[in-house]
């Protein structure tokens, strides 16, 4: 069995070409209970995307201005006796540019990470999923995959 498309042969062992892979019954139920649970919690999911991307852009707002408003800019007050308007000037000036070369080398190092080893990881755990949903479908007898389409359709009903 050279390809994912290929179906077994029924004298093949599966477990002979890759020994993680063990395709049955217990797949085809997460897989079905977990397409049903993504479904029933769209509404929860999405609502919970939303308050996590409000919260990453609160603290980055924090990381990048509040460092200087709290620390830096009330310092330059106190030390030069400056206004807070010319505080502001200064720190916009020269810090603001070190911050932005600092997160241009920070976006830069995370994209080459997830380049070369998260999204290529990420890629053969699916790949390998997917092939023990199908080698599972695959060895189903038909009764049995037309119960559980009934089943999954039926789900997908009560949920939507």
């Amino acid at each position: 069995m050279s390809d994912v498309t290929d179906k077994p042969n029924a004298g093949e062992d599966v477990s002979e070409v890759d020994p993680e892979i063990n395709p049955g019954w217990k797949p085809l139920l997460w897989f079905g209970i977990g397409l049903m649970a993504i479904i029933a919690s769209g509404d929860l999911i999405f609502d919970l995307i939303i308050n996590v991307l409000g919260f990453l852009g609160d603290a980055i707002f924090i990381l990048v201005e509040g460092s200087e408003e709290l620390f830096i800019e009330d310092k330059l007050e106190d030390w030069f006796e400056l206004s807070p308007r010319e505080a502001e000037l200064i720190t916009a000036w020269t810090i603001t540019p070190l911050k932005i070369l600092l997160g241009i080398f920070v976006l830069r190092w995370l994209w080459r990470y997830c380049r070369t080893k998260l999204v290529p990881r990420v890629i053969h755990w699916i790949k390998k999923q997917l092939k023990i949903l199908k080698l599972s479908w695959s060895f189903l007898w038909w009764p049995w995959k037309g119960v559980i389409l009934t089943m999954l359709i039926g789900s997908l009903f009560v949920f939507i």
